[in-house]
């Protein structure tokens, strides 16, 4: 009697905990934007549910971390329920999880919830006729004590530069440091939290983005270790995140590097060359860098915020002079908006990415 018993507990305790982690993949609404290099517990469901999707991320990992394959795999979602075919992240939001792709998994969602079984219909199997065989205790072993984990570290990093050289305006050249001075850009510096015009509309930067001359060395900005080193097929470029300690859990991601000169596990120093800027058409490079704490969202920061004390004045003079040249190179001294920024290239102090 208390055997059968037992099993009818196992099966309705298996019933259970298969029908509310279900729910748990199935039952909540996706809410943020998600994209590659996107992490955490959005992204582990957003790869569940595709993979329960027939033939979109078929043998798809549940990593928690938005790569290429995931990226493949959303690309074959919105095609499958034409929301878009073609394009990139940044045009169409091909490849994205935007607001249409989130609407169409959240309604795919609740139409899976809805479909769950009741656990409680499960039927014990039949007592056997015979007793069962009695198992001799197991031998105990003793097992080798595993260190515990690291504590993860919530001291920021200190920047020693802003991944490119800003000089002052050479007239000659059209040079100034990493930048190129052409008429045709309207800013070659965009300040952290300004509004610029994304792939879904207005967004608010949450980066440091630049302009700057093709063959442009970009450096690193912080010292630590290259904790993840990725390739983005629709800008052909690579994006790269420096740790202080790979159990920090602040990055300061490089994004658009080409020909990337590091490997993942290398320890940088600030000032070491990561690679090239990435290709943005012509004479043009592009490259950013962001400051972020990760999670299951993102809370980025100025980077002026957590430059080396002894570097502020020197940059905040750089950073005001090549404002100054920008806005004489284009005859237009209201440009910059000086008076909104809250820190020198910094119109917030944090963005939080929800």
């Amino acid at each position: 009697m208390k055997m059968q018993k037992k099993i009818v507990f196992l099966c309705v305790a298996s019933a259970l905990i298969s029908a509310l982690f279900a729910s748990a993949v199935f039952g909540q609404d996706f809410s943020m934007n998600l994209k590659q290099g996107s992490t955490g517990p959005e992204v582990v469901r957003l790869q569940e549910a595709l993979k329960s999707i027939p033939g979109v991320y078929p043998g798809g990992a549940v990593t928690g971390y938005f790569g290429m394959l995931t990226r493949r795999a959303v690309q074959k979602f919105q095609m499958k329920y034409g929301i878009v075919s073609e394009g990139d992240e940044r045009t169409t939001g091909f490849g994205l999880v935007g607001r249409r792709t989130r609407m169409k998994l959240n309604e795919l969602a609740k139409k899976k919830g809805a479909s769950l079984p009741v656990p409680f219909l499960v039927q014990p199997p039949p007592l056997p006729l015979t007793p069962p065989p009695v198992t001799p205790p197991p031998i105990i072993t003793p097992q080798a004590v595993r260190p515990a984990p690291a504590q993860i570290s919530i001291e920021p990093p200190v920047l020693k530069n802003f991944g490119v050289r800003f000089e002052e305006w050479n007239k000659t050249t059209g040079t100034a440091g990493s930048f190129l001075f052409l008429p045709a850009e309207n800013k070659v510096f965009l300040e952290y939290g300004v509004e610029v015009m994304g792939p879904d509309g207005p967004k608010i930067l949450p980066t440091f983005e630049y302009r700057v001359a093709r063959d442009t060395d970009v450096l690193a900005a912080i010292d630590g270790v290259i904790t993840k080193l990725f390739y983005k097929d629709y800008t052909k470029d690579y994006g790269i995140h420096i740790q202080p300690s790979t159990n920090s859990q602040w990055i300061l991601e490089h994004d658009h590097v080409s020909n990337p000169l590091v490997s993942l596990g290398d320890t940088v120093k600030a000032g070491d060359i990561l690679g090239k800027a990435g290709t943005l058409g012509g004479e043009l490079g592009r490259t950013e860098i962001m400051l972020f704490v990760g999670g299951s969202t993102i809370t980025t920061h100025c980077p002026f915020k957590y430059l080396d004390p002894a570097l502020k004045d020197m940059y905040r003079e750089k950073i005001l002079r090549h404002i100054k040249d920008w806005e004489e190179f284009k005859n237009n001294p209201a440009l910059y908006n000086e008076e909104s920024h809250v820190l020198p290239g910094c119109v917030q102090e944090t963005i939080l990415d929800k």
